[in-house]
């Protein structure tokens, strides 16, 4: 984020002593000329971190270097709930699918007579079954199974 855009008494998402995200309530903004000519500078926020189990929220004015900031923290906040929101999405779908194959796994050592009892570890498998196959299967197998034989 750019000094200039960092507003004086507004709350940022800033990364501070590896934490992932905290709130910075921006108390000023300095920059310093450097160099013999003052056209290099150094820039960084002054203020306080925000601490809900400090008495008045606000823990000791630090320093953040501009590269630190993120962001106004509302903004910031949501952008890292939904992307927090979209990979639990991806997650879970994946689980699912992870879930299918071994569904459809132990079907087929069932049909097969192959020992199923193992813990089979979904990471660990060489086989691989298309994703448009596994349910198909999975109830064509399953029918098969229930189904009377004939007399």
């Amino acid at each position: 984020m750019q000094s200039a855009k960092i507003e004086p008494g507004k709350i940022y998402a800033v990364t501070y002593k590896g934490e992932k995200m905290q709130r910075f309530h921006v108390g000023s903004v300095v920059t310093i000329r450097t160099g013999k000519t003052g056209l290099q500078s150094n820039s960084f926020a002054r203020g306080r971190i925000v601490l809900d189990d400090v008495f008045g929220g606000q823990g000791e004015v630090v320093d953040i270097p501009i590269e630190a900031v993120h962001g106004l923290y509302t903004e910031y906040a949501e952008l890292v709930a939904e992307q927090e929101r979209a990979k639990a999405k991806q997650k879970a779908a994946s689980d699912a699918k992870d879930a299918a194959r071994k569904r459809l796994w132990m079907l087929l050592c069932h049909v097969a007579g192959g020992d199923c009892d193992k813990q089979i570890e979904v990471s660990s498998w060489d086989v691989r079954i298309r994703d448009e196959a596994v349910e198909r299967l999975t109830e064509n197998l399953l029918r098969q199974l229930t189904e009377e034989p004939p007399q």
